[in-house]
C-alpha cells in the first residue's frame, strides 16, 4: 500500500513522515514539488508466532510505502490553488494522510494568518474535489461527442456513472461517500480521483494540548456522520481483532525501549510521538470497533 501524507505549510508533515519511516528529512522549502518516500514494515505478532512454528528460510513482513509531498507554498493556499503536479503526485497513491495544525507557535506562523483545522481540512479537500471535477468535465465532453458519432451502450453507462460523479462533486461531497458497485469502482478507477481515497486525518496540536486531548479532537468526530453505507460495510468488513493486535505489538516494541530507566534516558523525540500516534490510533479502533457492531 502506498499513502501519500500532505497537509500545508509548517502543518507537521514531515515531522509526521520522518517518524514514521526513521528518515531524517532536509527542512528546506524549495518551493518545487518534492517527493520523498519510506517503506515501513508492518509488525504482526501471528508472523512471528508463524516463524516460530514453522522456521522458514525466509520472513517477509507485509510493507507499507509513505510519501511525503512537498513544494506547496504559503501564496498557493488562498490564490491560485495547489500546483497540479503536486496533485498529479497525489493521484498514483492508495491513500491520503493530511495533517493539520493546530499547535500555536509564534516561530512556526500558519500560511493564513491564524489556526483553524476545520478550515484547513476544508481547503484542502476543496482542492481534491476541484481536481476530480476538472477530469471528469473533459472526459464527458469528450464522451458527449464520440456518443453523437457512435451511441455504444458502453459509453452511456459511463456518462451516466461519471453524471452521478459530478453531481456529487458539485455538491462538494468527496467520491469517497459515494455508494460504488464493484464494477462502477473498477470503471473509475482509471481516473485517480482524490476525492475517491480513503482519507486518513491527522490533527496536529502542542504538546501543551495533551491533557485537553477529548476537547481537541471531539470536533473532528463529526466526520464520523460522513460516513455512508459503503463505508460502514467496508468497516465492519475489517479483522479488528488483527488490527488490535498488530498495533499493540507496535506499541510492545516502543514500550520496551522505555523498560528500564538507563533505557528511558535514551528513547528519542520520535519514538514518543509514535507512541502517542499508535496510541490514538488505538483508541480509535476501539471505538469504531464499538459502534459498528
Amino acid at each position: 500500500m502506498e499513502i501519500g501524507v500532505v497537509g500545508l505549510p509548517f502543518s507537521g508533515k514531515t515531522t509526521l513522515f520522518s517518524t514514521l519511516t526513521g528518515m531524517d528529512i532536509n527542512l528546506t522549502h524549495t518551493g518545487k514539488v518534492e517527493t520523498h518516500r519510506g517503506v515501513v514494515k508492518v509488525p504482526d505478532a501471528r508472523l512471528e508466532k508463524l516463524t516460530e512454528i514453522i522456521n522458514p528460510k525466509k520472513q517477509t513482513y507485509t510493507t507499507i510505502e509513505y510519501v511525503e509531498v512537498g513544494g506547496l507554498e504559503s501564496k498557493d493556499v488562498d490564490k491560485k490553488g495547489f500546483d497540479s503536479q503536486f496533485l498529479q503526485v497525489l493521484k498514483t497513491t492508495d491513500a491520503l494522510c493530511l495533517v493539520v495544525q493546530a499547535f500555536q507557535e509564534e516561530a512556526v506562523p500558519h500560511p493564513s494568518g491564524s489556526i483553524d483545522p476545520a478550515r484547513d481540512i476544508q481547503l484542502v479537500e476543496s482542492e481534491f474535489l476541484l481536481s476530480d471535477l476538472s477530469i471528469l468535465e473533459n472526459r464527458l465532453a469528450r464522451l458527449e461527442k464520440q456518443i453523437m458519432q457512435n451511441k455504444t451502450d458502453e459509453a452511456i453507462r459511463e456518462r451516466d456513472l461519471l453524471l452521478r460523479c459530478q453531481t456529487q462533486l458539485e455538491q462538494e461531497k468527496p467520491l469517497r461517500e459515494v455508494d460504488f458497485t464493484d464494477d462502477e469502482k473498477s470503471q473509475i478507477k482509471g481516473f485517480q480521483f482524490l476525492s475517491a481515497k480513503p482519507l486518513l486525518i491527522v490533527i496536529n496540536y502542542g504538546e501543551s494540548d495533551i491533557t485537553r486531548e477529548n476537547e481537541m479532537l471531539d470536533p473532528f468526530f463529526l466526520f464520523k456522520q460522513q460516513l455512508t453505507m459503503t463505508s460502514m460495510k467496508d468497516l465492519k468488513s475489517i479483522d479488528w481483532n488483527t488490527m488490535l493486535s498488530n498495533h499493540v505489538s507496535s506499541m510492545n516494541i516502543i514500550f520496551q525501549q522505555v523498560s528500564s530507566p538507563i533505557k528511558r534516558k535514551k528513547i528519542t523525540f520520535q519514538s514518543q510521538i509514535q507512541f502517542r500516534l499508535l496510541f490514538l490510533q488505538l483508541h480509535y479502533i476501539l471505538w469504531l470497533q464499538e459502534h459498528l457492531k
